[in-house]
């Protein structure tokens, strides 16, 4: 997300620390998501119960041919759990009640990382899979670079939340069911299954960040939170099994 190994982010935390300004990541998978933010304050406001488990799905279209080199050195992309599960490990944090950074109860289960489909490019992750677990919930991540060319956006994002007295799906950039756009929520519960279309939701990203900076507050995110994501990613990255080529031939874009 901002830091690419373990000694950068320490080198990171150490400057917040000494200076005092603030350390920002654009989670956009939660913070540019209208549906996820409608997601967050149904689950705030006691929707689904408890939450038990998080699971997150992010894929992403590859569009190999435009990426410049160092997209496939992994001195310098940082690896596929570190990159693009980032979103998914904020995301298990937050619907779980880990905004304060404290990561002294979770653990980081069975990391993977493979390429499966991209021998020219050895030194990309194009398939990775972890396992978050706190004393009370569990999270579920996959990310790849396998969105195929037919559709229509860069990655059927999906964000699902099982609770003690319902669950929640959202539908982030489009909706293979049929529905025009992104940004559909489906809430299950007790009173049965309901829709939600959240594409006029407000987006209070830029307004909390700007309040923040201004008022010395952390309405949006706490720093310590914006660290242990960093922490977090990297750590699985670090302790991910490497699975070699299961594919040959020519790769996917």
């Amino acid at each position: 997300p901002a830091v690419t190994t373990a000694d950068q982010l320490a080198e990171l935390r150490r400057v917040q620390a000494e200076t005092g300004r603030r350390c920002a990541v654009y989670f956009s998978e939660r913070l540019e998501s209208r549906a996820t933010e409608r997601a967050g304050r149904l689950v705030a406001d006691g929707a689904v119960g408890a939450v038990v488990q998080v699971v997150g799905f992010g894929p992403h279209r590859l569009g190999i041919d435009d990426r410049p080199p160092w997209f496939f050195e992994p001195a310098h992309n940082g690896g596929i759990l570190n990159d693009l599960a980032s979103h998914q490990i904020e995301q298990i944090l937050h619907f779980t009640g880990h905004d304060d950074g404290d990561l002294r109860d979770v653990e980081v289960v069975a990391p993977m990382v493979a390429n499966r489909a991209h021998p020219d490019h050895p030194g990309l992750e194009d398939y990775g899979e972890v396992h978050l677990r706190t004393p009370t919930a569990a999270g579920t991540v996959r990310v790849d670079w396998f969105t195929p060319a037919g559709l229509p956006t860069w990655g059927d994002v999906r964000l699902f939340v099982v609770g003690t007295e319902g669950t929640i799906e959202v539908r982030k950039n489009c909706d293979l069911g049929g529905r025009d756009g992104g940004d559909h929520l489906l809430l299950v519960d007790g009173r049965g299954v309901r829709h939600f279309d959240c594409r006029q939701d407000p987006l209070p990203f830029a307004d909390r960040l700007f309040a923040d900076l201004r008022d010395g507050t952390e309405t949006l995110m706490a720093q310590a939170h914006t660290l242990a994501v960093c922490e977090l990613a990297l750590r699985a990255q670090t302790e991910a099994v490497r699975a070699g080529h299961l594919a040959t031939g020519a790769g996917h874009g």
